[in-house]
């Protein structure tokens, strides 16, 4: 019987005993979907930023005190957060100016 905390932390993180939980089968699992496309709605997975939506971020990040630069070099959440715009419209933002500026990808 387990009476104290620290016992009771021993116990909860104990490799032994989550080694014997997981040959045994006693281990709780997460119920999780069997199939994940399942559980995400495949819009959100095809988001395709429209031509309009790029021009503007690329105009924006021209006017930004940061520049052009930053939008290509910066990191992808801090200019999707900045430019108030979904990752993946920075990425191609980033794809169409670079395609402009004859730059090579980095990746």
């Amino acid at each position: 019987m387990v009476t104290s905390v620290s016992q009771r932390a021993t116990y909860r993180t104990s490799p032994k005993r989550n080694a014997e939980s997981i040959l045994t089968g006693t281990r709780r699992h997460v119920t999780r979907p069997r199939d994940l496309e399942a559980a995400v709605p495949h819009d959100i997975l095809r988001y395709q930023p429209s031509p309009s939506e790029i021009e503007r971020l690329i105009r924006a990040a021209g006017e930004h005190p940061l520049g052009e630069d930053f939008l290509i070099h910066g990191h992808l959440g801090a200019v999707a957060i900045i430019f108030k715009c979904h990752a993946f419209t920075v990425t191609a933002a980033r794809n169409e100016l670079t395609a402009r500026r004859g730059l090579r990808k980095e990746s």
